[in-house]
């Protein structure tokens, strides 16, 4: 998309960012978020979101604060650039990606997929999740080790985002009834869309907006042989029980958008509802989490 002036919101932060990019969306609609580290092993991340009017100050300043744990904003910068494309910018900076068995890749890559991979077609831009975050990098790595060993038929991504993590699993697992559930009505758009690029059909993958478990579609296709979620510890404490008691018995639960530093508080809340930690990947200071019901 080329404007005739463009602005971004940049600052730097070691916290989740996950909140941060939630909140850059929401306040003005960006074209496209970065996330980074300035070099390898930095102790803080780069995050920027690029916009085709001007931010409110004030407006970014209290979004900033909700979205940081401190309630503090962190120090950022309203950039205002000259006419560029930075949508076509932003996504030509990632390149392909190869996840154990998956291949994801953006509209601007043209390479074939190599052989014997899944391929899934996410831009970088569109809502949350293009498998560039460490937390998406993890769950892709521990569903890919669950669909080789376990029978998966029914499946919920809870906060699905982009649906990559839905879209991976029907990719994989054709004959599977997923739903794909987000409390951001512009992330349900995004997965329907994503999911029609992808070929996969309505019927196979259902795209719903939901607080937690609020939507009737998610209650009556309970129990799930596989629920991912991949949001942040906190939501995660509070869905505990709901979570648990919409898993299968010998249902398989996915994990993330967890600190290192949190995972201790997430197994325990899971433990008190019955449910241990039998996997994890850990990935720039991020954990994903694989948990199965005790016995």
């Amino acid at each position: 998309m080329l404007t005739d002036e463009s602005w971004s919101i940049r600052f730097e932060t070691s916290d989740d960012t996950t909140a941060f990019e939630t909140a850059l969306t929401e306040i003005c609609s960006v074209l496209a978020i970065s996330v980074s580290r300035p070099y390898l092993d930095a102790p803080y991340w780069v995050v920027e979101g690029f916009c085709d009017f001007a931010p409110d100050e004030a407006l970014v300043a209290s979004s900033l604060s909700m979205a940081s744990p401190s309630g503090t904003a962190p120090e950022f910068s309203i950039i205002a650039h000259g006419k560029r494309d930075w949508l076509a910018e932003n996504r030509a900076s990632f390149p392909a990606l190869h996840i154990g068995r998956f291949w994801i890749y953006g509209s601007h890559i043209t390479d074939q997929p190599p052989a014997g991979t899944t391929a899934i077609l996410v831009d970088a831009a569109e809502a949350f999740g293009s498998g560039t975050h460490p937390t998406t990098e993890g769950c892709l790595r521990l569903i890919d080790d669950i669909l080789k060993k376990n029978d998966v038929y029914n499946v919920l991504d809870l906060g699905a985002g982009s649906a990559i993590l839905a879209m991976a699993v029907a990719k994989m697992i054709p004959q599977a009834m997923i739903t794909a559930s987000d409390i951001d009505q512009i992330a349900t758009d995004t997965a329907i869309k994503n999911r029609k690029i992808n070929g996969i059909a309505p019927s196979s993958m259902r795209c719903v907006t939901s607080q937690g478990f609020a939507h009737r579609h998610m209650v009556n296709q309970a129990p799930y042989d596989l629920l991912i979620a991949n949001i942040l510890a906190g939501p995660l404490k509070q869905l505990a029980p709901e979570i648990a008691r919409h898993l299968a018995r010998r249902g398989r639960l996915v994990l993330s958008g967890i600190l290192n530093s949190q995972e201790r508080q997430i197994a325990a809340a899971y433990r008190a509802q019955g449910l241990i930690i039998t996997n994890r990947v850990r990935i720039d200071g991020w954990s994903a989490l694989e948990l199965r019901h005790m016995g």
